[in-house]
């Protein structure tokens, strides 16, 4: 069966504030269809499994088809899908994406090997704010770390996403490059557009993705779910045709991102302030 449906790949939620029954309606305020919920270095997906019993109830039926679990609502059947991922460290310093797979290394594996990895389990792979400098992730990267993204990139053509990240704001970037462009400073967002398209000039096939990345710490966070997404058909006859179709339409071209990025009021709270006091004062972080 085809749908057309809204997609968000990346949120960090939080059960300990909330449970899936808030994520469920926070979607369905949104307009999305599916979401990928994952942490970081951390497999959820059998969490997810054991709250998703919690939903078979009055209001929904739950069906569990690894890597998705299909959440139904009775009175009028609309489905919900939640996808199993999860986001990697690498020992070379980019973050990953794996949708649809959600193994963690045992150690931190360079970004090719991970990469490597993550296609041999059916994963949908997609490089993660990738001209943000880790772990700092306030400034951009340089020179030589540019150049290694675009070898990456010719390396897994047609394998391979970027992420246009809702949390990399104009604002900040764009005052950045104004103040520090002659030193290098990017707007990070915009360079990875640039470099799909450079890329797909010279042959080769790495789509970008949007989407939000919210940190979803308390259940007012939820609100930004979706912010930014990808709109795209998926088969949802099984939990593997969804991830599988979506990547297909995805290296196809057969989507629509929207490029929108969440707002200060969410930002601030959610991910500035909790990140720079982990730095300032190493305090651990969720």
């Amino acid at each position: 069966m085809i749908k057309k449906a809204h997609v968000e790949l990346h949120v960090h939620p939080n059960f300990k504030a909330y449970g899936l029954e808030a994520v469920v309606k926070a979607m369905d305020r949104n307009g999305l269809n599916a979401v990928a919920l994952l942490h970081l270095d951390k497999p959820i997906f059998s969490e997810l499994q054991t709250l998703s019993y919690g939903l078979n109830n009055k209001i929904y039926r739950v069906d569990l088809d690894d890597p998705v679990i299909r959440v139904e609502r009775k009175r009028d059947d609309k489905q919900f899908y939640i996808i199993k991922g999860v986001e990697l460290n690498t020992s070379d310093d980019p973050h990953l994406l794996m949708i649809g797979y959600d193994t963690v290394p045992k150690y931190l594996l360079l970004e090719k090997d991970t990469i490597e990895l993550g296609l041999e389990n059916k994963a949908f792979a997609v490089s993660d704010h990738r001209f943000v400098k880790i772990p700092e992730m306030c400034l951009p990267i340089g020179k030589k770390k540019q150049e290694q993204v675009e070898k990456i990139c010719k390396n897994f053509s047609g394998k391979i996403a970027l992420e246009w990240n809702g949390y990399c704001l104009d604002l900040y970037w764009e005052t950045g490059k104004r103040i520090f462009g002659l030193f290098g400073w990017k707007n990070v967002n915009e360079e990875v557009i640039k470099l799909s398209k450079r890329l797909k000039e010279g042959g080769y096939n790495v789509p970008v993705v949007t989407d939000s990345d919210i940190h979803a710490k308390d259940i007012l966070a939820l609100e930004e779910i979706g912010t930014a997404r990808i709109i795209s058909e998926i088969d949802v006859t099984s939990g593997r045709t969804l991830v599988d179709s979506l990547k297909q339409n995805i290296f196809s071209g057969k989507y629509e991102n929207t490029y929108k990025t969440v707002s200060l009021r969410h930002f601030v709270p959610y991910f500035a302030i909790p990140h720079a006091a982990q730095k300032l004062f190493k305090i651990p972080s969720n």
